[in-house]
């Protein structure tokens, strides 16, 4: 349900910005999403095609960008108009949420024969956390520093 939500205030967006750009030249709405592999980008493209569908005097572009904060850049940049981002990236003033899309999660994942039983076990070891500026990255980060896991 908070997605169709979501879905319908983008959609409402889409709408107010073509009624701002009437008669002038076709606009288009650069959304930035995440890395290829990720959740974001196959979203952003799908909203960009359904978009494309209820608003076809707009064009809608989903970009690949290194993640929550690089898509945050590209937005203060002028490079992009919306972005996908994670519910805990931090914005900036500039920015203004449209619409949250669902509650997102961070799953961690070890192999069984390693001994790993809780988060406090990672302390020392080797960890991916993520695209350099992603999302992920953050929120890993986040929650392994409340535990005590250093970054480095």
């Amino acid at each position: 349900m908070r997605l169709t939500h979501a879905l319908v205030c983008l959609a409402a967006l889409a709408l107010a910005i073509l009624a701002t750009s009437c008669g002038r030249e076709r606009r288009t709405i650069r959304i930035a999403t995440g890395t290829r592999g990720g959740t974001f980008l196959p979203l952003g493209e799908t909203l960009a095609r359904a978009f494309a569908r209820d608003v076809p005097e707009v064009e809608f572009v989903a970009l690949e960008s290194a993640g929550g904060l690089a898509s945050i850049e590209m937005i203060e940049r002028g490079e992009a108009d919306l972005a996908l981002l994670s519910n805990h990236v931090e914005g900036s003033s500039a920015l203004r949420l449209v619409a949250p899309l669902y509650q997102e999660t961070l799953q961690i994942v070890v192999r069984r024969d390693v001994g790993i039983a809780t988060l406090l076990d990672l302390r020392g070891r080797a960890l991916s956390t993520g695209p350099v500026g992603s999302g992920t990255e953050s929120i890993a980060e986040a929650v392994l520093g409340h535990f005590g896991v250093a970054p480095s």
